[in-house]
């Protein structure tokens, strides 16, 4: 059972293959919101897409659903953090994913309309897996995915 808000999303995509992913999306913007799921959903490498309105409503996921322990363990996930959020920005949260034992290990793609090198380096030095520029495009998921 996965125990999320009323403003959570799961979209449940049903592909089949060797190499799915469950997908968390951390945006604050709707619109963005959208944009990622209509960008990532026929992608065959997804299984499962939840978005979260807030990096605080990501954690109060993966706090709140004890079950979900054992599903990190065993199941491919991808988080996409969006760099500007009000709460705690992508490059705060993606420091607090690494040291959080169900989150340390999981491929982190952090999510910007900003074009400054200095974010890029940033976000590698806190262990960001990629960086994907807004607006979100499925060739640029496509090769990423490919090369994890």
């Amino acid at each position: 059972m996965m125990y999320l808000k009323k403003e959570d999303t799961i979209c449940d995509v049903g592909i089949n293959t060797a190499q799915q992913y469950i997908v968390h999306i951390i945006d604050d913007c709707e619109e963005d919101q959208y944009i990622a799921q209509r960008t990532l959903q026929p992608s065959f490498h997804i299984k499962k897409i939840i978005v979260y309105k807030s990096a605080q409503h990501f954690f109060n996921f993966i706090e709140k659903s004890g079950q979900y322990n054992d599903v990190v363990k065993t199941e491919n996930h991808l988080i996409i953090v969006d760099m500007h959020m009000p709460d705690m920005n992508g490059i705060e949260l993606l420091k607090i994913m690494r040291t959080h034992p169900l989150t340390e290990d999981i491929p982190t793609v952090l999510l910007t309309g900003d074009q400054c090198s200095k974010v890029a380096l940033e976000a590698y030095q806190n262990k960001a897996t990629a960086i994907l520029h807004k607006p979100l495009r499925r060739d640029c998921f496509e090769n990423m995915i490919a090369n994890f």
